[in-house]
Protein backbone atom coordinates (compact mmCIF):
# COMPACT_ATOMS: atom_id res chain seq x y z
CA UNK A 1 0.00 0.00 0.00
CA UNK A 2 1.41 3.50 -1.19
CA UNK A 3 3.15 5.46 1.97
CA UNK A 4 0.53 8.20 2.58
CA UNK A 5 3.20 10.91 3.11
CA UNK A 6 0.94 13.57 4.72
CA UNK A 7 0.28 11.10 7.36
CA UNK A 8 3.37 12.49 9.35
CA UNK A 9 2.79 16.07 9.38
CA UNK A 10 -1.54 15.59 10.33
CA UNK A 11 -2.17 15.99 13.98
CA UNK A 12 -3.26 12.96 15.74
CA UNK A 13 -7.30 13.50 16.32
CA UNK A 14 -6.62 14.40 20.18
CA UNK A 15 -4.41 17.20 19.04
CA UNK A 16 -7.17 18.88 16.51
CA UNK A 17 -8.19 22.25 17.11
CA UNK A 18 -11.40 22.92 18.25
CA UNK A 19 -13.50 24.28 15.34
CA UNK A 20 -15.15 26.32 17.54
CA UNK A 21 -12.34 28.44 19.32
CA UNK A 22 -10.12 30.94 17.02
CA UNK A 23 -8.01 29.32 14.56
CA UNK A 24 -4.54 30.59 15.49
CA UNK A 25 -2.53 30.32 12.59
CA UNK A 26 0.06 32.94 11.47
CA UNK A 27 -2.39 34.56 9.56
CA UNK A 28 -4.64 35.79 12.38
CA UNK A 29 -1.57 37.40 14.05
CA UNK A 30 -2.30 41.30 14.19
CA UNK A 31 0.76 43.24 12.92
CA UNK A 32 1.38 46.50 14.82
CA UNK A 33 1.52 49.45 12.18
CA UNK A 34 5.52 49.59 10.81
CA UNK A 35 7.41 52.91 12.56
CA UNK A 36 10.34 54.47 10.25
CA UNK A 37 13.58 53.49 11.26
CA UNK A 38 15.69 56.46 12.45
CA UNK A 39 19.40 57.24 13.70
CA UNK A 40 17.95 55.61 17.28
CA UNK A 41 16.79 52.63 16.14
CA UNK A 42 17.86 49.55 18.15
CA UNK A 43 20.19 47.17 16.01
CA UNK A 44 20.94 43.42 16.98
CA UNK A 45 23.87 44.59 19.00
CA UNK A 46 21.60 47.71 20.48
CA UNK A 47 21.38 47.88 24.02
CA UNK A 48 18.02 47.52 24.14
CA UNK A 49 18.07 44.18 22.63
CA UNK A 50 20.85 42.95 25.12
CA UNK A 51 19.71 41.16 28.66
CA UNK A 52 18.15 43.24 31.17
CA UNK A 53 20.65 42.62 33.78
CA UNK A 54 22.98 44.13 31.10
CA UNK A 55 21.25 46.70 29.94
CA UNK A 56 21.53 47.81 34.03
CA UNK A 57 25.27 48.42 33.44
CA UNK A 58 24.74 50.12 30.06
CA UNK A 59 25.13 54.23 31.11
CA UNK A 60 23.30 55.68 27.61
CA UNK A 61 25.72 57.96 24.94
CA UNK A 62 25.27 62.02 26.52
CA UNK A 63 23.47 63.70 23.60
CA UNK A 64 25.49 66.49 21.55
CA UNK A 65 24.37 69.68 22.52
CA UNK A 66 25.57 73.36 20.75
CA UNK A 67 28.11 75.44 22.79
CA UNK A 68 26.41 77.89 24.68
CA UNK A 69 26.11 81.52 24.22
CA UNK A 70 28.25 82.33 27.19
CA UNK A 71 31.22 80.30 25.35
CA UNK A 72 30.89 82.01 22.42
CA UNK A 73 30.95 85.65 23.62
CA UNK A 74 34.03 85.33 26.11
CA UNK A 75 35.70 83.76 22.95
CA UNK A 76 35.48 86.48 20.64
CA UNK A 77 36.46 88.45 23.51
CA UNK A 78 39.68 86.39 24.31
CA UNK A 79 40.01 86.52 20.44
CA UNK A 80 39.78 90.63 20.56
CA UNK A 81 42.63 90.91 23.35
CA UNK A 82 44.64 89.01 21.80
CA UNK A 83 44.42 91.04 18.68
CA UNK A 84 44.69 94.42 20.46
CA UNK A 85 47.79 93.29 22.68
CA UNK A 86 49.41 92.58 18.70
CA UNK A 87 48.55 95.79 17.64
CA UNK A 88 49.68 97.70 20.65
CA UNK A 89 52.88 95.64 20.43
CA UNK A 90 53.22 96.76 16.72
CA UNK A 91 52.01 100.45 17.40
CA UNK A 92 54.72 101.40 20.34
CA UNK A 93 57.64 98.61 20.18
CA UNK A 94 60.36 101.22 20.42
CA UNK A 95 62.44 101.84 17.03
CA UNK A 96 65.84 100.79 17.69
CA UNK A 97 69.24 100.84 15.92
CA UNK A 98 72.65 98.23 16.41
CA UNK A 99 75.62 99.67 15.89
CA UNK A 100 79.00 98.08 15.14
CA UNK A 101 81.95 100.42 16.11
CA UNK A 102 84.87 100.86 14.26
CA UNK A 103 87.90 99.04 14.72
CA UNK A 104 91.25 98.55 13.81
CA UNK A 105 93.86 96.02 14.38
CA UNK A 106 97.73 97.37 15.44
CA UNK A 107 100.29 94.32 14.59
CA UNK A 108 103.85 95.95 15.08
CA UNK A 109 106.15 93.78 14.67
CA UNK A 110 109.39 96.20 15.13
CA UNK A 111 109.45 98.95 18.01
CA UNK A 112 107.68 102.07 17.37
CA UNK A 113 109.15 104.77 19.61
CA UNK A 114 106.41 106.93 22.22
CA UNK A 115 107.30 109.52 23.54
CA UNK A 116 105.07 111.29 27.07
CA UNK A 117 105.08 113.72 29.55
CA UNK A 118 103.42 113.67 32.68
CA UNK A 119 100.22 115.82 33.20
CA UNK A 120 100.90 119.47 33.62
CA UNK A 121 103.96 119.18 31.45
CA UNK A 122 104.05 122.26 29.85
CA UNK A 123 106.63 120.80 26.95
CA UNK A 124 103.54 118.56 26.33
CA UNK A 125 101.34 119.48 23.32
CA UNK A 126 97.37 118.77 23.22
CA UNK A 127 98.54 115.75 20.77
CA UNK A 128 101.16 114.27 23.29
CA UNK A 129 100.51 111.04 25.19
CA UNK A 130 100.64 112.18 28.76
CA UNK A 131 100.12 110.42 32.25
CA UNK A 132 100.09 110.26 35.75
CA UNK A 133 102.47 108.81 38.56
CA UNK A 134 101.02 106.36 41.01
CA UNK A 135 104.07 106.26 43.85
CA UNK A 136 104.08 103.75 46.74
CA UNK A 137 106.04 102.46 49.42
CA UNK A 138 106.51 99.58 51.77
CA UNK A 139 108.93 98.50 54.43
CA UNK A 140 109.87 95.33 55.74
CA UNK A 141 112.30 93.93 58.08
CA UNK A 142 113.84 91.03 59.67
CA UNK A 143 116.56 90.01 62.36
CA UNK A 144 120.05 88.64 62.10
CA UNK A 145 122.85 87.79 64.71
CA UNK A 146 124.64 90.31 65.66
CA UNK A 147 128.70 90.43 66.05
CA UNK A 148 129.57 93.09 68.73
CA UNK A 149 128.77 96.38 68.62
CA UNK A 150 129.98 99.29 67.03
CA UNK A 151 129.35 103.42 67.19
CA UNK A 152 127.17 105.34 64.43
CA UNK A 153 125.57 108.55 63.84
CA UNK A 154 122.52 107.76 61.33
CA UNK A 155 120.30 110.38 60.11
CA UNK A 156 116.36 109.86 60.18
CA UNK A 157 114.19 109.64 56.56
CA UNK A 158 110.37 109.18 56.09
CA UNK A 159 107.94 110.05 53.00
CA UNK A 160 106.43 113.30 52.31
CA UNK A 161 103.71 114.09 49.95
CA UNK A 162 104.29 117.44 48.16
CA UNK A 163 101.14 119.91 47.31
CA UNK A 164 100.93 122.02 44.08
CA UNK A 165 97.75 124.28 44.33
CA UNK A 166 98.72 126.96 41.71
CA UNK A 167 96.63 126.46 38.25
CA UNK A 168 99.94 128.18 36.60
CA UNK A 169 101.77 125.30 35.73
CA UNK A 170 103.81 122.34 37.39
CA UNK A 171 106.37 123.29 39.75
CA UNK A 172 109.94 121.17 39.23
CA UNK A 173 112.34 121.51 42.55
CA UNK A 174 115.79 120.61 42.60
CA UNK A 175 118.64 117.90 44.36
CA UNK A 176 118.40 119.23 47.99
CA UNK A 177 115.59 121.42 47.76
CA UNK A 178 114.59 121.99 51.66
CA UNK A 179 111.40 120.77 53.63
CA UNK A 180 111.19 122.78 56.89
CA UNK A 181 109.35 121.27 60.05
CA UNK A 182 107.03 122.96 62.43
CA UNK A 183 109.84 122.54 65.01
CA UNK A 184 112.85 124.26 62.78
CA UNK A 185 114.33 120.88 61.86
CA UNK A 186 115.49 120.73 57.93
CA UNK A 187 115.12 117.94 55.76
CA UNK A 188 115.88 117.44 51.74
CA UNK A 189 115.38 115.51 49.08
CA UNK A 190 118.54 113.89 47.03
CA UNK A 191 117.07 113.77 43.85
CA UNK A 192 114.99 116.36 41.83
CA UNK A 193 111.28 116.32 41.33
CA UNK A 194 108.13 117.43 39.62
CA UNK A 195 104.68 118.35 41.41
CA UNK A 196 101.74 118.48 38.17
CA UNK A 197 99.72 121.37 38.28
CA UNK A 198 96.53 121.86 39.89
CA UNK A 199 93.17 120.18 38.76
CA UNK A 200 90.39 121.61 39.31
CA UNK A 201 89.66 121.63 43.21
CA UNK A 202 92.50 118.90 43.45
CA UNK A 203 96.09 120.19 43.70
CA UNK A 204 98.90 117.77 41.98
CA UNK A 205 101.00 115.64 43.96
CA UNK A 206 104.04 113.82 43.83
CA UNK A 207 105.62 111.91 46.61
CA UNK A 208 109.21 111.96 47.67
CA UNK A 209 112.55 110.44 50.57
CA UNK A 210 113.31 113.20 52.72
CA UNK A 211 116.79 112.99 54.76
CA UNK A 212 117.25 114.49 58.20
CA UNK A 213 119.97 117.42 57.89
CA UNK A 214 121.87 115.96 61.28
CA UNK A 215 121.82 112.92 63.02
CA UNK A 216 120.12 112.12 65.99
CA UNK A 217 116.90 110.58 67.31
CA UNK A 218 114.92 114.37 67.30
CA UNK A 219 114.62 113.74 63.88
CA UNK A 220 112.22 110.99 63.83
CA UNK A 221 108.97 112.92 63.78
CA UNK A 222 105.50 111.98 63.84
CA UNK A 223 103.49 112.68 60.93
CA UNK A 224 103.58 116.08 60.32
CA UNK A 225 100.69 118.42 58.84
CA UNK A 226 102.45 120.78 57.39
CA UNK A 227 106.31 121.39 55.96
CA UNK A 228 107.58 124.55 54.63
CA UNK A 229 110.18 125.13 51.38
CA UNK A 230 112.72 128.02 52.89
CA UNK A 231 113.66 128.38 49.10
CA UNK A 232 109.94 129.60 48.03
CA UNK A 233 109.91 132.26 50.59
CA UNK A 234 108.93 135.60 49.50
CA UNK A 235 108.00 134.01 46.18
CA UNK A 236 104.47 133.59 44.72
CA UNK A 237 104.65 129.87 45.16
CA UNK A 238 105.73 129.99 48.90
CA UNK A 239 101.77 129.79 49.96
CA UNK A 240 101.03 126.93 47.12
CA UNK A 241 103.45 124.84 47.13
CA UNK A 242 104.22 122.88 50.59
CA UNK A 243 104.47 119.09 51.74
CA UNK A 244 102.86 116.67 54.45
CA UNK A 245 103.72 113.09 56.04
CA UNK A 246 100.94 110.69 57.35
CA UNK A 247 104.00 108.20 58.59
CA UNK A 248 106.75 108.99 61.28
CA UNK A 249 109.68 108.87 60.37
CA UNK A 250 112.39 106.70 62.02
CA UNK A 251 116.26 105.89 61.92
CA UNK A 252 117.84 108.89 63.60
CA UNK A 253 120.10 107.52 65.72
CA UNK A 254 123.86 108.69 67.51
CA UNK A 255 125.63 105.41 69.66
CA UNK A 256 126.61 101.94 69.45
CA UNK A 257 124.43 99.26 67.74
CA UNK A 258 124.99 95.93 66.79
CA UNK A 259 127.49 94.76 64.41
CA UNK A 260 126.62 92.70 61.48
CA UNK A 261 129.07 90.95 59.12
CA UNK A 262 128.79 92.47 55.29
CA UNK A 263 128.19 88.98 53.76
CA UNK A 264 125.33 88.27 56.63
CA UNK A 265 123.79 91.58 55.94
CA UNK A 266 123.83 90.81 52.16
CA UNK A 267 121.79 88.03 52.08
CA UNK A 268 118.74 89.24 54.12
CA UNK A 269 118.79 92.60 52.60
CA UNK A 270 118.52 90.20 49.05
CA UNK A 271 115.59 88.45 50.67
CA UNK A 272 113.35 91.25 51.85
CA UNK A 273 113.95 93.21 48.57
CA UNK A 274 112.95 89.88 47.08
CA UNK A 275 109.57 89.56 48.83
CA UNK A 276 109.05 93.56 48.69
CA UNK A 277 109.38 93.38 45.10
CA UNK A 278 106.85 90.39 44.75
CA UNK A 279 104.63 92.66 47.19
CA UNK A 280 104.70 95.52 44.96
CA UNK A 281 104.30 93.87 41.78
CA UNK A 282 100.94 92.17 43.43
CA UNK A 283 100.19 96.46 43.70
CA UNK A 284 100.76 97.07 40.50
CA UNK A 285 98.36 94.85 38.86
CA UNK A 286 95.12 96.40 40.97
CA UNK A 287 96.15 100.03 39.91
CA UNK A 288 94.40 99.64 36.31
CA UNK A 289 90.47 100.57 36.61
CA UNK A 290 88.54 101.13 33.87
CA UNK A 291 89.19 104.11 31.30
CA UNK A 292 93.36 103.26 32.45
CA UNK A 293 96.13 101.50 31.38
CA UNK A 294 98.72 99.94 33.85
CA UNK A 295 101.74 98.55 32.17
CA UNK A 296 103.64 96.27 34.79
CA UNK A 297 107.26 96.83 32.51
CA UNK A 298 107.54 100.58 33.14
CA UNK A 299 106.97 99.56 36.94
CA UNK A 300 110.14 101.55 38.62
CA UNK A 301 111.56 99.99 42.00
CA UNK A 302 113.88 102.12 44.27
CA UNK A 303 115.23 100.07 47.67
CA UNK A 304 116.58 101.92 50.30
CA UNK A 305 118.50 100.45 53.42
CA UNK A 306 117.36 102.23 56.49
CA UNK A 307 119.68 101.77 59.65
CA UNK A 308 119.42 98.77 61.67
CA UNK A 309 118.88 98.86 64.78
CA UNK A 310 118.57 96.54 67.64
CA UNK A 311 115.78 93.78 68.57
CA UNK A 312 114.36 93.51 71.96
CA UNK A 313 116.25 89.63 71.78
CA UNK A 314 119.77 91.61 71.43
CA UNK A 315 119.95 90.91 67.47
CA UNK A 316 120.32 92.87 64.59
CA UNK A 317 117.44 94.65 62.95
CA UNK A 318 117.55 95.67 59.90
CA UNK A 319 114.68 97.49 57.96
CA UNK A 320 113.92 98.06 54.38
CA UNK A 321 112.14 99.98 51.94
CA UNK A 322 111.13 100.19 48.05
CA UNK A 323 109.81 102.90 46.41
CA UNK A 324 107.30 101.80 43.96
CA UNK A 325 106.47 104.81 40.44
CA UNK A 326 104.35 103.11 37.99
CA UNK A 327 102.88 105.37 34.53
CA UNK A 328 99.56 105.05 34.01
CA UNK A 329 98.29 106.23 31.08
CA UNK A 330 94.51 107.37 29.86
CA UNK A 331 93.17 104.19 27.43
CA UNK A 332 92.04 106.92 24.97
CA UNK A 333 95.04 109.15 25.18
CA UNK A 334 97.18 106.35 24.62
CA UNK A 335 95.16 104.48 22.26
CA UNK A 336 95.09 107.84 19.77
CA UNK A 337 99.25 107.75 20.36
CA UNK A 338 99.61 104.40 19.36
CA UNK A 339 97.09 104.74 16.07
CA UNK A 340 98.75 107.74 14.90
CA UNK A 341 102.65 106.21 15.21
CA UNK A 342 101.41 103.57 13.66
CA UNK A 343 99.72 105.45 10.65
CA UNK A 344 96.54 103.84 11.17
CA UNK A 345 93.28 105.04 9.44
CA UNK A 346 92.15 107.82 12.42
CA UNK A 347 88.92 109.10 12.08
CA UNK A 348 88.02 112.12 14.88
CA UNK A 349 86.26 110.55 17.54
CA UNK A 350 87.27 108.71 21.03
CA UNK A 351 89.42 105.98 20.60
CA UNK A 352 89.70 102.74 23.04
CA UNK A 353 92.23 99.91 23.26
CA UNK A 354 89.86 96.80 23.25
CA UNK A 355 92.75 94.33 23.64
CA UNK A 356 95.73 95.54 25.27
CA UNK A 357 97.62 92.22 26.68
CA UNK A 358 99.21 91.80 23.43
CA UNK A 359 101.40 95.06 23.65
CA UNK A 360 105.10 94.73 24.52
CA UNK A 361 106.34 97.98 25.96
CA UNK A 362 109.77 98.69 27.62
CA UNK A 363 111.82 101.87 28.33
CA UNK A 364 114.26 102.96 25.39
CA UNK A 365 116.76 103.56 27.30
CA UNK A 366 118.84 100.81 29.44
CA UNK A 367 119.01 103.05 32.26
CA UNK A 368 115.39 105.19 31.81
CA UNK A 369 115.25 108.84 33.10
CA UNK A 370 113.79 109.80 36.48
CA UNK A 371 109.64 108.89 36.03
CA UNK A 372 108.95 112.32 36.12
CA UNK A 373 110.94 113.63 32.90
CA UNK A 374 109.45 112.34 29.63
CA UNK A 375 108.99 109.16 28.76
CA UNK A 376 111.12 107.54 25.98
CA UNK A 377 109.50 104.14 25.11
CA UNK A 378 109.62 101.47 22.73
CA UNK A 379 106.04 99.76 21.97
CA UNK A 380 105.74 96.73 19.71
CA UNK A 381 103.15 93.21 19.92
CA UNK A 382 99.68 93.92 19.08
CA UNK A 383 96.52 95.67 19.94
CA UNK A 384 92.62 95.89 18.67
CA UNK A 385 91.66 99.85 18.66
CA UNK A 386 87.66 100.53 19.17
CA UNK A 387 86.00 104.12 18.41
CA UNK A 388 83.59 105.28 20.70
CA UNK A 389 80.22 105.84 19.01
CA UNK A 390 78.35 109.06 20.30
CA UNK A 391 75.33 107.64 20.56
CA UNK A 392 73.56 111.00 21.03
CA UNK A 393 74.88 112.27 17.42
CA UNK A 394 73.82 109.01 15.62
CA UNK A 395 69.76 109.55 17.18
CA UNK A 396 69.89 113.07 16.40
CA UNK A 397 70.96 112.55 12.61
CA UNK A 398 68.16 109.67 12.42
CA UNK A 399 65.68 111.37 13.96
CA UNK A 400 62.61 112.26 11.61
CA UNK A 401 64.50 111.00 8.63
CA UNK A 402 64.02 108.47 5.97
CA UNK A 403 64.39 104.66 6.34
CA UNK A 404 65.35 104.48 2.57
CA UNK A 405 68.32 102.94 1.80
CA UNK A 406 70.11 105.97 0.22
CA UNK A 407 69.15 108.50 2.39
CA UNK A 408 69.99 105.81 5.62
CA UNK A 409 73.42 104.96 4.23
CA UNK A 410 74.11 108.75 3.50
CA UNK A 411 73.74 109.37 7.37
CA UNK A 412 75.68 106.45 8.08
CA UNK A 413 78.56 107.23 6.13
CA UNK A 414 78.66 110.88 7.41
CA UNK A 415 80.14 109.56 11.13
CA UNK A 416 83.29 107.51 10.88
CA UNK A 417 83.17 106.10 14.35
CA UNK A 418 80.59 103.47 12.94
CA UNK A 419 81.32 100.26 11.06
CA UNK A 420 78.09 99.15 10.09
CA UNK A 421 74.14 99.77 11.63
CA UNK A 422 71.19 97.81 11.65
CA UNK A 423 68.15 99.48 11.74
CA UNK A 424 64.46 98.53 13.11
CA UNK A 425 61.47 100.47 12.63
CA UNK A 426 58.53 99.57 15.04
CA UNK A 427 55.15 99.38 13.54
CA UNK A 428 56.83 97.50 10.39
CA UNK A 429 54.87 99.87 7.77
CA UNK A 430 56.62 102.88 9.31
CA UNK A 431 58.65 104.60 6.60
CA UNK A 432 60.77 107.69 8.94
CA UNK A 433 62.49 107.18 12.05
CA UNK A 434 60.47 109.00 15.35
CA UNK A 435 61.26 112.76 15.35
CA UNK A 436 61.95 112.68 18.70
CA UNK A 437 65.71 111.47 19.10
CA UNK A 438 65.04 109.75 22.32
CA UNK A 439 62.48 107.51 20.88
CA UNK A 440 65.16 105.72 18.99
CA UNK A 441 67.42 103.30 21.31
CA UNK A 442 71.04 102.85 20.47
CA UNK A 443 72.32 99.35 21.05
CA UNK A 444 75.89 98.87 20.54
CA UNK A 445 77.43 96.32 19.81
CA UNK A 446 81.26 94.43 21.10
CA UNK A 447 83.21 94.28 18.41
CA UNK A 448 84.63 91.04 17.82
CA UNK A 449 87.96 89.76 19.16
CA UNK A 450 90.85 90.01 16.78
Amino acid sequence: MPKDYFQDITPPASEKLDTAKEERTIRNIPIAPRRERGPNFPTADSPLNAPASAQASITPSKKFTMPSRRIIIWSIAVVAVLALVFVAFAMFQGTSVVVTPRTHAVVLTEDVPLTAYITGDTRASAESLTYDLAERTHDANSTIDAHGFTEVEEYASGIITIYNNRTAGQVRLIKNTRFESPEGLIFRIRDSIVIPVKKGDAPGTATATVYADQAGVKYNLDPVDKFILPGLKGGDMYNDVYARSTIAFKGGFVGSKPKVADADLEVARSALHSSLETQARGEVATLSVLGTLVFPQLMSLTFESLPVETSPDGKALLHERVKVAVPIFPDTIFARALAVATRADTPDGTVHIQKSDGIQIRYALETPTAVHEPLSMLVSGNATLTWEVDADALTKALAGTSKAEAVFDRIISGISSIEKVDAFLRPFWRDTFPSNPTDIKVIIKEPAQQ
